[in-house]
């Protein structure tokens, strides 16, 4: 059994340049604050669509729970700026932040407990029986929703027995840094201070020049 750090730079149009470069900046942090022992996984690749690549991404985090990982999934546009803790904390999978409430994927999740796939953490202690669950689901994938798979992860993570009762929202392993105005007046974060973060995501896919420039930013502080 290893851990590893599943990242995904697609291309899938537009400026690879921008998405190179976050690439970048997300997986140094990663390398200065998660504890490990941990190997990297790169998942990238040229996708026709997001929609391939999502499907892309499931099979990915799939396939490397079943070959006897323990996975930590995170999106390029994230940065790790405090030491972050995730192997062997939880026994059972694990998503952190909440994201938007009145997203058309949120279907059938209770409102205010959809949470984001940025961050995920897929222990092999996890009941295995919820890949089952996701697999009915991503054999029914809905193209016409952006974050379907977003809405398959969100099933599987409340499928788990009595999740609901333990500490289940934990925004400071994704504290939501939106470059667009689309969640203005959405706390997602709980509240939390800035400062107390410890994963920021940037939400690149919505404006990824400014996304970039700020993880620049931050990434220039020295974190």
């Amino acid at each position: 059994m290893s851990n590893v750090l599943v990242t995904m730079l697609a291309d899938i149009g537009g400026d690879r340049a921008v998405w190179e470069r976050m690439a970048e900046l997300s997986l140094a942090s990663w390398r200065r604050h998660l504890f490990g022992p941990w190997q990297h996984v790169d998942t990238g690749g040229k996708y026709p669509d997001a929609q391939s690549m999502f499907r892309a991404q499931y099979a990915w985090l799939r396939g490397l729970w079943h070959d006897g990982h323990n996975v930590l999934f995170a999106d390029a546009d994230t940065l790790a700026v405090r030491p972050v803790n995730m192997f062997g904390r939880w026994p059972e999978m694990r998503m952190f932040g909440l994201t938007n409430q009145n997203a058309p994927s949120r279907r059938d999740v209770a409102k205010g407990r959809y949470m984001n796939a940025g961050v995920m953490y897929l222990p092999q202690s996890m009941n295995p029986l919820l890949w089952e669950l996701g697999d009915a689901l991503a054999a029914d994938w809905d193209d016409k929703l952006w974050s379907h798979l977003q809405y398959v992860f969100n099933r599987m993570f409340w499928a788990q027995d009595g999740i609901g009762e333990r500490e289940w929202w934990q925004p400071e392993f994704n504290y939501q840094c939106p470059c667009s105005n689309r969640h203005d007046g959405d706390d997602s974060n709980g509240g939390l201070p800035f400062w107390d973060a410890r994963v920021l995501h940037f939400h690149s896919s919505r404006a990824p020049e400014r996304a970039l420039d700020a993880m620049r930013k931050v990434a220039s502080w020295g974190v």
